[in-house]
């Protein structure tokens, strides 16, 4: 899916490149790209530590156990992935129309959004006893 997406707005980019409105294509992908893309590559992971868990078990435990919990640590992390779509689903219906041929706003909204994302990554499942 990733493969084919990025073909595509590859492709496209390239194809609006020659007809000198990149600018215009930019400023249509940008506001929900960098969030929705970061919330697929979040849920990849979720995935991938469900896939070692399995492949790789931790010694002594079971190939089940293992992958209960993988599951209930990346629990947070693949939920996260979810709530941050309806945002980039919202960015992409309502705010990118008004966005486009307006590629520095579009980059602000997007990078903004992205910055929601990435501060929620940090300190996000940080309990009280941890301050640093």
């Amino acid at each position: 899916m990733l493969m084919i997406n990025g073909i595509m707005v590859g492709s496209i980019g390239k194809a609006m490149e020659g007809l000198g409105k990149f600018l215009f294509y930019y400023s249509g992908i940008t506001p929900h790209g960098l969030l929705e893309l970061s919330a697929f590559f979040m849920s990849c992971a979720s995935g991938f530590r469900a896939a070692k868990s399995i492949l790789f078990p931790q010694h002594g435990m079971s190939r089940y156990k293992s992958l209960k919990e993988a599951f209930d640590k990346s629990f947070e992390l693949g939920f996260g992935s979810i709530v941050f779509l309806g945002p980039a689903a919202a960015i992409e219906s309502f705010i990118t129309e008004r966005l486009m041929g307006k590629p520095r706003y579009a980059t602000y909204v997007g990078a903004g959004a992205a910055s929601l994302l990435y501060v929620y990554l940090l300190l996000g499942g940080r309990s009280k006893e941890s301050s640093c």
